[in-house]
């Protein structure tokens, strides 16, 4: 028998159309994983199961979720299956990028290239150093050929800039596809020097004068945001209810990757998506509010260092989430089993097959649950 469960404020499951700070603080991880226990218990009494072993599963965010289930209610559910789960909360979140570039590196190294000189020259430029035949950052959005300005000397402006043109062009759950796409262009296209090029890029990306590089100001662009969230689709399709997490609980915020610098070392913090949180929900939603929240978060459920047994963690070496996560058996308790599958991404496992590797690994997830399953120390 396999039942889904709606997570609280996603989906239809919103108690009250009030979105007022009383009723979104009932939007917890620690709700969820009570609301799922109850329904276990209810269910298995009302149907007669009495006697039967219920296993958890859950991708993402519900990965999370289902180690923590097996954690904090170990007598609720036999084991676990987590995919993908980025158990360690963190406010800037560089490993997403991290992951991303060498995902470029791997499959494309001359493309990689092109696109870490085009951020490392504009990098260099607003930080008052020289770039080829380049003096000055305002030299950037002409060589981009973007239309609209930006004020360098503004913190928010300048990272909301850098923010968007990573992500927006590159960020990806499943980073390969959108790789091999932006990189057969890059490879493509011409230019005299690394910013020429990456402007040429834009144009054939269809962002050429494409003014979202940077609305009117940052707060704007915050706005537009937030204006999905409020609103009914926001609701319905859990972009409210997850942006309220992240704010009270996670963080997960995307931020450039130092270890690489293919977006720039330093480039963009995960404030820009931080500072949103105080936008929506009051000046108490500083950065600091909302980091304290995070080690609340990383106390409560022990982080990576979880303490619960059998459970199925898994995760894949393309995944931007996967260095959040356990990705081997010396990171976990030998009571728990990790799978750990080349080249997969995010939540693949929970998916049709793609590639030998994630057959093999399918097989052992579901030899594992068995072996669990028949484990009386379980």
């Amino acid at each position: 028998m396999l039942v889904v469960l709606e997570h609280r404020f996603y989906g239809q499951s919103w108690p009250s159309r009030n979105s007022s700070m009383e009723v979104l603080q009932l939007l917890t991880s620690q709700n969820a994983l009570a609301d799922a226990a109850y329904f276990i218990d209810d269910f298995t009494a009302s149907r007669g199961l009495n006697g039967s072993n219920w296993v958890a599963f859950g991708g993402s965010y519900a990965g999370n979720l289902a180690a923590w289930m097996k954690q904090k209610y170990p007598d609720v559910v036999k084991t676990a299956v987590a995919s993908s789960g980025p158990l360690l909360a963190v406010y800037d979140f560089p490993g997403y990028l991290e992951t991303v570039s060498e995902v470029v590196k791997a499959l494309d190294s001359p493309c990689y290239d092109k696109v870490y000189d085009a951020f490392n020259c504009m990098e260099s430029l607003v930080n008052g150093s020289s770039c080829g035949n380049y003096t000055s950052a305002s030299e950037i959005i002409p060589a981009l050929r973007q239309c609209n300005s930006v004020d360098f000397g503004d913190l928010l402006d300048r990272e909301t800039f850098f923010n968007i043109l990573a992500m927006g062009g590159w960020a990806d759950n499943w980073p390969s596809s959108g790789v091999r796409r932006n990189c057969a262009i890059i490879n493509r296209v011409a230019g005299s020097d690394p910013l020429s090029l990456y402007g040429n890029f834009l144009v054939e990306m269809g962002e050429g004068g494409n003014c979202k590089v940077r609305a009117k100001s940052s707060v704007e662009a915050t706005e537009e945001v937030l204006k999905f969230i409020r609103s009914e689709e926001g609701k319905q399709s859990g972009a409210a209810g997850w942006f309220w997490q992240t704010c009270y609980e996670f963080g997960y915020y995307m931020s450039a990757d130092p270890k690489n610098g293919l977006f720039g070392y330093s480039t963009f913090s995960g404030w820009p998506y931080g500072i949103s949180c105080g936008y929506e929900f009051g000046p108490s939603f500083t950065k600091a509010y909302t980091e304290e929240r995070i080690a609340m978060t990383n106390e409560y459920y022990k982080a990576k260092n979880i303490d619960s047994k059998c459970v199925i963690l898994v995760n894949g070496e393309y995944d931007p989430w996967h260095t959040l996560g356990i990705n081997s058996a010396s990171e976990t308790s030998p009571d728990n089993y990790v799978v750990y599958v080349p080249q997969a991404e995010h939540c693949d496992d929970m998916l049709n097959p793609k590639t030998e590797e994630m057959r093999k690994a399918q097989a052992l997830i579901q030899t594992q649950i068995g072996i669990y399953l028949n484990d009386s120390n379980c």
